[in-house]
């Protein structure tokens, strides 16, 4: 695998189940080694505070495909994050830039 595809499968994973996933690769983001340690930081943490949010969402009775639709752009985000292009998710991504 060059190193390409494993920052490309570093931002799915991030994104696909969210706020663990986004906490456990933000804490373990100096032991992975790509460069970029910001951006991922970023990412950590724009897919954790979206997970939350699905989270709550799911809680919620009668509106089961919104989380569906949520993940699914949370998974949209981290394939262009892997591209090099990033997604902003209003408001979501202010709170990211403070915290990274």
């Amino acid at each position: 695998m060059n190193q390409d595809s494993k920052v490309r499968a570093l931002y799915l994973a991030i994104y696909s189940l969210g706020f663990f996933t986004g906490i456990s690769v933000y804490v373990l983001s100096d032991e992975i080694g790509i460069d970029d340690h910001s951006r991922i930081r970023f990412h950590c943490v724009q897919a954790s505070i979206l997970g939350a949010i699905i989270f709550v969402i799911a809680l919620l009775p009668y509106v089961w495909i919104l989380p569906l639709i949520a993940w699914l752009y949370g998974m949209y985000i981290g394939y262009s994050a892997g591209y090099g292009r990033d997604v902003q998710i209003p408001y979501v991504s202010d709170i990211a830039k403070i915290l990274k």
